[in-house]
């Protein structure tokens, strides 16, 4: 079974039913990204404090320059960061030396070539590339609840076949089963699609994850 990471979380109850489902990552949206499901940084320390050991809790964040980043979350217990806008790779060697033990994902929003040159040229410097269909130039970094070109996504799987990918955007139980036959990914990541009405739904939960066991 496909390793899930399960994000957008914003209550107690919710990290908990991840937790119970089987994810293997559950993340919450720091307040400095826009749009998408978010909360405090005091909710965000709150919430990944439920999560219990070998599970890992990542929080997402837009900023891009480490200093800043370092600021707002260096002190915090994350055992990642999901960097959701393209972050410099300057700016990741400088996360790398100042916090080792972090884990490092970054997004990369696949909308055409020039999507897949730059996960090849950060690719070294990170743990895990999220392949996502957000649009940085647009502020929307995730949680769009629309499928990208898994065409783009498949040519990084085989270019890159020793990097950890997770397969995001528009994910549901309808189409998480094509999703991974498409792409091979090493994990699915979802958002919007297991979500009805701003909450996480446990009957959505339970059937997206049924679906990705199916997909062996």
């Amino acid at each position: 079974m496909r390793q899930v990471k399960i994000c957008c979380l914003v209550a107690d109850e919710e990290v908990d039913a991840a937790v119970a489902a089987g994810a293997q990552i559950v993340g919450v949206v720091s307040s400095a990204a826009p749009r998408t499901p978010r909360v405090t940084d005091d909710t965000a320390l709150r919430l990944l404090g439920r999560v219990p050991h070998g599970v890992s809790a990542v929080v997402l964040t837009p900023l891009t320059d480490a200093d800043a980043l370092l600021a707002r979350h260096g002190d915090q217990p994350w055992h990642g960061v999901q960097l959701v806008a393209a972050t410099p790779i300057e700016a990741l060697r400088a996360l790398r030396r100042a916090r080792p033990r972090w884990r490092l994902l970054q997004a990369v929003h696949m909308r055409g070539e020039a999507s897949l040159a730059r996960a090849e040229a950060v690719a070294p410097w990170v743990d895990d590339l999220v392949l996502d269909s957000g649009d940085s130039g647009a502020g929307r970094f995730g949680g769009t609840g629309v499928v990208h070109d898994w065409s783009l996504s498949r040519r990084l799987r085989d270019a890159l076949p020793d990097t950890r990918l997770w397969l995001a955007g528009g994910l549901s139980a309808a189409n998480v089963a094509a999703a991974i036959r498409a792409v091979a990914p090493d994990g699915v990541d979802v958002c919007s699609g297991v979500r009805r009405n701003g909450r996480l739904s446990d009957t959505a939960l339970a059937r997206f994850m049924a679906q990705v066991a199916a997909a062996g």
